[in-house]
């Protein structure tokens, strides 16, 4: 069910944008940032495999190459977008001095400036960026790092100089927000000290005055387990939100977010820490319960989207059984509507996309597209990570098949505009 599809990137590469978080249309709404990458590439990306960053316009099918990097991977690319407060401005990782840095680039100018440092999320006033270490997510956590930077440093456990960073765009300067030896003591002990921790997934608030990030380490089981912070965005009030499992989350207002989590019992969230669910006797029925379909899982396990508050931690359910799976979400600019999706079937291969009546609860299944990336790597899967444009009428997605990623338009314009009254 593709008939709402009114553009798809061409073919004759691998073309995707990356994460649920960020847009990619620029302020204007006309061309899109996309990462170009060779289809073969069926692997982790290697230290010396290239991904152009390119520029595609739907309306003339034009595209045209405005840098490349070998900073990136599948999931988030190489966290390339548009610069808030600017109108022809993005930046995006590439390699500096050896190590992950960034570089912004005005296209109405043509000027070009490197950072050593490379960034996650930035201020939506755009003066400064906040982000984790791209070097030792690429030693601990391969799927959403940079290959190739590996260094002793980034095997220290719980470092005390290492964890979530802020970056100034004026002078690049880089400043410790929260160490990961902080993090770990917030918690209140509930982590080993022989656990190998890292922090992830940093988000603004639209006023740019809270943010929320996770530390998160694998358990001995090998599932990631998952902790919530909350904070102001100059380093204030840090509160541990919630912990064990916890998935992809967007801003539902500015101290609000809708997520996807399990509202575990403490004693299921100290076995996991501890590592009793790695016990050969309970291996196979975790092994059977994680096989098992998604619905029925989430049933099993009490998963489900929440709506939790970041300064009091307070929750409630969104839309149980309506929204049964984990999905990307991603909230409309007006507030309205939230698009997501959920992670393939493996029996049919195929993944829908969802648009939500947020006020209504009311949920519209707007197009199914079919999975295939050519390998059977979960680090490789091609999520739709769905993601709106700056008007709220249209919707891109990274969409695949025999082996390659298209980036997608989906138009939602008159569901949207039927839901406005």
């Amino acid at each position: 069910m593709t008939d709402r599809v009114i553009a798809r990137a061409p073919s004759d590469a691998s073309h995707f944008f990356g994460f649920h978080d960020v847009t990619p249309w620029c302020p204007e709404d006309r061309r899109v940032l996309m990462h170009r990458v060779d289809s073969n590439i069926r692997r982790m990306p290697a230290p010396d495999d290239r991904a152009d960053i390119v520029l595609w316009e739907p309306a003339t099918n034009s595209l045209e190459t405005v840098a490349t990097t070998t900073c990136w991977n599948f999931q988030q690319g190489a966290r390339a977008m548009w610069v808030p407060g600017t109108a022809a401005t993005f930046v995006y990782n590439k390699r500096v001095n050896d190590a992950p840095g960034c570089e912004f680039v005005d296209l109405a100018t043509g000027e070009r400036t490197e950072m050593p440092h490379a960034i996650g999320a930035i201020a939506p006033d755009g003066s400064f960026a906040m982000a984790p270490n791209f070097a030792r997510l690429g030693t601990l956590w391969r799927a959403y790092g940079y290959s190739g930077f590996a260094s002793a440093a980034d095997r220290v456990l719980q470092p005390d100089d290492d964890g979530l960073w802020r970056i100034d765009r004026r002078t690049g300067a880089r400043t410790l927000v929260f160490s990961i030896r902080q993090l770990v003591d917030a918690a209140g002990g509930t982590i080993g000290l022989d656990v190998p921790v890292f922090v992830t997934h940093v988000s603004f608030n639209r006023e740019g005055t809270r943010i929320v990030f996770m530390l998160r380490f694998f358990s001995k089981d090998n599932a990631l387990y998952s902790l919530l912070y909350s904070a102001r965005s100059d380093g204030g009030e840090l509160k541990l939100i919630e912990q064990e499992k916890i998935s992809h989350f967007d801003w539902l207002d500015e101290t609000n977010i809708v997520i996807w989590m399990r509202k575990a019992p403490k004693g299921l969230a100290a076995a996991r820490r501890s590592g009793l669910l790695a016990s050969p006797l309970l291996k196979p029925l975790i092994a059977l319960a994680r096989k098992s379909r998604a619905r029925l899982k989430g049933a099993l396990l009490n998963e489900s989207y929440f709506v939790v508050s970041t300064v009091t931690g307070e929750r409630q359910t969104f839309m149980p059984g309506v929204l049964p799976q984990d999905g990307h979400p991603m909230v409309s600019p007006d507030g309205k509507w939230m698009i997501t999706d959920e992670y393939y079937n493996p029996a049919t291969g195929e993944m829908p996309l969802i648009l939500v009546d947020i006020a209504a609860r009311q949920r519209v299944d707007v197009a199914t597209f079919h999975h295939d990336v050519g390998s059977a790597d979960s680090d490789l899967k091609c999520d739709l990570h769905p993601r709106w444009n700056r008007a709220g009428t249209q919707v891109a997605v990274d969409a695949s098949g025999d082996g390659r990623r298209q980036f997608t338009i989906v138009d939602v314009a008159d569901l949207v505009a039927g839901g406005r009254g």
